[in-house]
């Protein structure tokens, strides 16, 4: 071992000297280098070397090349400096007198190129090692080639890499990406490494770097290397869109060429024997190989619907995505996504021709305007994709797709409509929307309507009613529709029928958004007919009855309980604070409060108690204990205001830390603590200005009379009492917030509390 390090390091001494002599380094950092080296070459010939000894040897290699680059950059510079000077003083005539030692640094020395051909002869060592069970280290030579620009090296990387993994997607598309894009021309970036290409010859251990202008551009090369990649991996799906994707850019690649050669002319050329060839014929190629890749995989909708977005990456692919589109309908005439697709592809071509008509200056005004007003409101469109989701309701009745058909329908609706208003507002006349509306607008909005009015008689229809009461989220579209439409009882009957025990499906039953929106509705209904009479009680009554019959446990619990609280604290603000009944409601408004908080609970083991703190986001939950401690402060005074802050301070661990918290959350924490310091501090302000009352009361009036009216004089004991009794009460809410944010590990927050904690109670 000692006789092969001392080998490596004595092929090493003349680059080093070279170093040393033109001065880039000196001799004792040459020195260190030596010494470094030396250990690391021990490291790597013992027996059982590590991973780590390579990588720490070759970083410390490229920083050392990065050193040697600006060194020799800042000598030139110097020289420069030097040689303008001598101009200046008319020297230059005069070569003796010109520094020798200096000009060394105007040519470029055969041994620049030591440090890089060292760190991939230390990279071939460490893949000789470890490449055949560690792909990553060839990703990282090929990086570090790029760096450098060793481009020969560079293929050789990927094709040893190629060799060892083929079955690794990633070294395949590498590959062929750099055989067609390749390497930035030297002219178009900084070449940091200019002196390794004025040395660096053909042959050399570098790999070579090329002349000006980069490599690549080979589309063949990148051809045959994703065929070969597909052949040992014919059913990955990414080799497939990426090898699509090679051809795409080799079209535009070669529209860009014809567009320069032709100088912007026609969009048909003469082929070889005469005849004229389309330009749209360009992605033949793309075509076989879709129609290739949908062979082997012929079963994913998703990966048929992937080669679309594709293709919307590039310009004028309008035929390819047609005929893409058409293998997906006749493939997939029973699937909800191809559906889909197909509704939501007709409805972006649609649009993109009404963007072309509004763009096309062709001076036929009079027709261009009949056109454009037909178009932009949907006449005809509108009436093929209203055909297309029927067929799509009839073909597939399921829950996705009706889901699909209403949201689609009533977007395109509140298009029109805002489309319509932001035009009414920049007109002078400043009329209603539904004035405004043209007869063509007017009619489209109707026919809309009105096939929404018959898919929803479809879908609640009894063959379909189970498909419906199984979506969740088609619940809440239906009822949501009906509501807007005028009808909010039959809304109220969807979402009462949906949480009915008739209802085989927990999971809507348990969704807390349904209860939640059946509440609201049911409280607005008497709202519509007495405006401002909100009717607390029945949006109460569902609320509770939801808590009652979702478990614990669902995640729809945590949320009805979260609405319930919101509603008693709106009911509660705008009761007399004097009756006996509000005082009962906000003894059970305590309960629901103490509730929620162990549901929101945290330890070390697990977020929350029953895992349904992810439905409880942002600051909703601080913001209901902020308002609770307002309400109760208002209610029952200092008394009920502390045991509300207690409980969730001392009595819950929902505040133990902020980790896993987001901003606001931690946010409204922190409002919380505020909150409660103030609530002390004002009863601090309250209590001295009783007892400075009461001693002023005493000093009038007498203690004999004082005793006659109650008012017992305060003595300097009790006050003292009282002072430090406040003192503790704000240092264990200073404490408590110190904590939160300590181990939440925002030390600069709990610095803070610490600071003010530490002014207003130890140093006052």
């Amino acid at each position: 071992m000692a006789e092969s390090v001392q080998a490596a390091m004595d092929r090493m001494v003349t680059p080093l000297r070279d170093f040393m002599e033109r001065g880039i380094f000196t001799e004792s950092e040459i020195r260190s280098i030596v010494s470094r080296r030396r250990r690391s070459e021990y490291l790597l010939y013992r027996r059982t070397a590590r991973l780590n000894d390579y990588l720490t040897y070759i970083n410390d290699e490229v920083n050392l090349e990065k050193l040697r680059i600006l060194r020799h950059k800042r000598l030139l510079a110097r020289r420069k400096r030097e040689l303008q000077e001598q101009r200046k003083n008319k020297q230059n005539s005069n070569p003796g007198s010109i520094d020798q030692t200096s000009s060394k640094f105007t040519q470029f020395s055969e041994y620049d190129t030591h440090i890089v051909r060292h760190i991939h002869l230390l990279y071939a060592r460490l893949i000789h090692r470890f490449g055949n069970d560690n792909v990553s280290v060839y990703y990282q030579h090929a990086q570090f080639a790029k760096d450098f620009k060793s481009y020969t090296i560079l293929g050789r990387v990927y094709a040893e890499a190629l060799r060892k993994h083929p079955r690794v997607i990633g070294l395949w598309i590498e590959a062929a990406s750099h055989e067609f894009f390749g390497c930035p021309g030297e002219d178009d970036e900084e070449d940091e490494n200019d002196d390794n290409e004025k040395n660096t010859q053909k042959g050399s251990a570098d790999g070579g770097r090329v002349g000006k202008g980069g490599t690549g551009g080979s589309v063949s090369n990148a051809r045959v290397l994703m065929q070969r990649g597909l052949r040992v991996n014919p059913n990955s799906k990414e080799l497939w869109k990426q090898y699509f994707a090679l051809e795409m850019h080799y079209v535009q690649k070669i529209r860009g060429r014809r567009k320069i050669l032709q100088l912007g002319g026609e969009e048909e050329e003469a082929d070889g024997s005469g005849n004229k060839k389309n330009a749209n014929d360009d992605h033949a190629m793309a075509l076989v190989i879709y129609q290739n890749a949908i062979k082997t995989i012929s079963d994913d909708i998703n990966f048929r619907l992937s080669f679309i977005e594709l293709c919307q990456s590039f310009p004028q692919t309008d035929e390819i995505e047609d005929k893409i589109m058409l293998s997906i309908d006749k493939d997939f005439d029973g699937s909800e996504d191809a559906w889909i697709a197909r509704i939501t592809y007709a409805a972006e071509k649609s649009k993109k021709n009404i963007e072309h008509n509004d763009n096309d200056e062709n001076g036929f005004l009079t027709e261009w305007k009949v056109e454009k007003d037909e178009t932009r409101f949907g006449i005809d469109t509108s009436d093929s994709l209203l055909d297309l989701l029927n067929k799509a309701t009839d073909k597939v009745p399921t829950a996705k797709m009706y889901l699909f058909t209403f949201q689609f329908v009533r977007s395109r609706m509140r298009e029109m409509l805002d489309e319509v208003a932001a035009d009414g507002k920049n007109s002078t006349n400043n009329e209603d929307v539904a004035t405004a509306l043209s007869p063509e607008a007017a009619m489209s909005i109707t026919k809309q309507a009105l096939f929404l009015d018959k898919t929803l008689k479809k879908a609640l229809s009894p063959s379909t009613e189970n498909v419906v009461n199984s979506s969740p989220d088609l619940i809440l579209e239906l009822a949501d529709y009906l509501l807007h439409s005028g009808q909010p009882r039959d809304s109220v009957d969807i979402l009462k029928r949906a949480v009915g025990v008739n209802n085989k499906n927990k999971a809507v039953r348990t969704d807390g958004r349904i209860w939640i929106r059946w509440s609201d509705i049911v409280g607005r209904i008497e709202e519509s007919s007495s405006p401002g009479c909100y009717d607390h009680k029945a949006a109460r009554d569902i609320l509770q009855m939801g808590l009652q019959f979702i478990d614990v446990n669902e995640s729809g619990h945590c949320m009805v309980l979260i609405e319930l609280i919101r509603l008693l604290l709106d009911d509660c603000g705008q009761r007399e604070t004097s009756s006996g009944k509000i005082q009962k409601e906000g003894e059970y408004l305590f309960s629901l409060v103490q509730r929620l908080l162990l549901l929101c609970a945290r330890d070390s083991s697990s977020p929350s108690l029953y895992g349904v703190r992810e439905e409880v986001v942002g600051a909703v939950v601080p913001d209901l204990c902020l308002r609770h401690l307002h309400l109760s402060s208002t209610l029952g005074g200092i008394k009920k205001a502390r045991r509300s802050y207690e409980s969730v301070l001392f009595q819950s661990g929902y505040v133990r830390s902020c980790e896993g918290m987001d901003d606001d959350e931690v946010d409204g924490i922190r409002s919380f603590f505020e909150a409660c310091l103030e609530v002390e501090k004002s009863n601090a302000t309250n209590v001295t200005m009783n007892v400075t009352q009461k001693e002023d009361t005493s000093k009038m009036i007498g203690r004999r009379s004082a005793k006659k009216i109650k008012a017992k004089p305060m003595t300097a004991t009790t006050t003292a009492v009282t002072k430090k009794e406040m003192r503790h009460r704000l240092r264990r809410i200073y404490d408590a917030a110190i904590g939160f944010f300590q181990e939440g590990g925002n030390d600069a927050s709990a610095m803070e509390y610490k600071k003010r904690r530490d002014e207003q109670l130890i140093f006052a």
